[in-house]
């Protein structure tokens, strides 16, 4: 089946401008709801280029985000494929299901041909028996995106009283696996849940589709991050032995990308200042959401674990190391939601890496000097 241009759009459905027979908007999810987004409280870009700091300073000032409701929708005889793409029985590619990757010019995974003539190898195999409910999107499989693109999904649904025979979810294994399938049982105790491939085509008679509550670079539904944090601490934040430590530096000298160069002499100047360094993948999801509730100060590289800072107090204050290439605004968007204070040094970048990837190293003058503004 050919795609090309046939594209649509959520926005082109709920207008009416775009009317595929096959696709209905079934109304209004999660209403809107608008935020703020102050200032960061300590910026050190010191290390950025002259493109980068440009890109930084029009990121920056994008100081609200307008209320935007988050809509259903029903897709008849839809397939899905990919991370989550999804293609009407028309040919229609929903935009919003693979923006991600359209709006980088990139054919969404599971898609044959190239960006401007794609085309669907086959409708897939049929699954989901009554209602199925659609709860894959692009970057599934990290931990941060479940937590804010997909784990409202369900809380949601069950709100507004919806009926759900089968869930879609992405391919995953390990503890994030454990987590769905948990949020599955506690909130559609009797669905069938298929866990998909990314390279099988599955054809779904009755799908159900959620308006993305999260656009990157700089959306997020704050009533949706609310829906994550009451569900996550309902089901998941009673613990037997909560990490111990009111400033933590969460360290990612385990996990295979963005490596402070100088790790060690960081950990031991931070220690020498209070700090205590978690290794958040040694520990189940309750005890890093008792750990980040507990904290004041957190310092880290930017990495799905600092998703946590949902769970942190008001009074809380994160610090995210980045390599100088490495501009995403992701968590400050995150904390402004969460209304924790917020700040960012961008280090120095130590490689000719994926900016998103590479490694960097720490100035411990720099940190002395966030550390003596917090006290």
């Amino acid at each position: 089946m050919k795609i090309n241009n046939n594209v649509v759009s959520c926005a082109e459905l709920i207008a009416g401008t775009k009317k595929p027979v096959t696709a209905s908007v079934l109304g209004t999810l999660i209403p809107g709801k608008g935020y703020d987004r102050p200032r960061p409280f300590h910026l050190d870009t010191q290390y950025l280029s002259h493109d980068e700091s440009a890109y930084f300073g029009d990121v920056m000032g994008q100081s609200g985000c307008a209320p935007k409701d988050i809509h259903l929708f029903r897709f008849e005889n839809a397939t899905v494929v990919g991370q989550g793409t999804v293609i009407l029985s028309t040919g229609s590619l929903v935009l919003d299901s693979a923006i991600e990757f359209i709006n980088h010019g990139i054919k969404p995974d599971g898609v044959l041909g190239t960006f401007e003539n794609m085309e669907l190898p086959n409708r897939g195999d049929k699954a989901g028996n009554g209602t199925t409910l659609l709860v894959k999107r692009p970057w599934y499989r990290n931990f941060g995106h479940y937590l804010v693109d997909l784990m409202p999904i369900l809380p949601a649904m069950s709100a507004a009283g919806v009926q759900i025979d089968t869930i879609i979810y992405g391919d995953v294994s390990g503890p994030l696996k454990e987590i769905m399938l948990r949020c599955a049982h506690e909130y559609f105790p009797n669905a069938e849940i298929i866990f998909a491939n990314d390279q099988m085509p599955l054809n779904v008679k009755q799908l159900l589709y959620v308006q993305p509550v999260h656009v990157p670079p700089l959306f997020k539904h704050p009533t949706a991050i609310d829906f994550t944090k009451e569900a996550s601490i309902r089901l998941f934040g009673t613990v037997d032995e909560p990490f111990k430590g009111n400033r933590l530096y969460i360290s990612r000298q385990k996990i295979g990308t963005r490596h402070i160069v100088n790790s060690p002499e960081f950990e031991q100047f931070l220690e020498s200042r209070g700090f205590v360094t978690f290794f958040p993948e040694l520990y189940s999801f309750g005890q890093q959401i008792k750990a980040f509730q507990n904290a004041e100060v957190i310092i880290g590289g930017k990495g799905a674990a600092l998703t946590n800072i949902i769970f942190c107090n008001p009074r809380a204050h994160a610090l995210v190391l980045s390599s100088s290439r490495f501009i995403d605004p992701f968590f400050w968007d995150l904390a402004s939601i969460s209304g924790i204070r917020y700040s960012e040094i961008f280090c120095k970048d130590m490689g000719d890496t994926d900016p998103s990837t590479a490694d960097f190293e720490v100035d411990l003058g720099k940190i002395s000097h966030f550390l003596s503004l917090v006290g």
